[in-house]
């Protein structure tokens, strides 16, 4: 191959290689996901989340259905589960939500 050549070639290898970037990023994104799914992250099952929140576990199923509670469900149809992590970052969430709320009534 001659230098032409390979000046010429250099725009390909430069669109393979962002391709190929982004094929390994996303695989490491699917990966993460993985690892948080099986591995490091607790699962609380509704009664163990019930409990973390202080609440019922007939709340528990309607903060999922109307709050946005994040839960997962088995495609086997077992019993729904939830990642720690997850129920962390909703109250999170929730009390901001609760505090804009509360600075918008308190200015009205």
């Amino acid at each position: 191959m001659g230098l032409d050549e390979a000046i010429k070639s250099i725009p390909v290898l430069g669109r393979k290689l962002d391709r190929a970037v982004q094929l390994i990023e996303l695989q490491s994104e699917k990966i993460a996901a993985l690892e948080r799914l099986v591995g490091g992250e607790k699962r609380l099952s509704t009664k163990e989340v019930a409990e973390y929140l202080g609440i019922d576990p007939k709340t528990v199923r309607k903060r999922v259905q109307y709050a946005g509670l994040p839960e997962h469900r088995p495609a086997d149809g077992g019993r729904p589960w939830f990642l720690k992590a997850e129920v962390d970052q909703w109250l999170e969430e929730q009390s901001a939500e609760h505090r804009m709320a509360q600075q918008y009534n308190a200015r009205v």
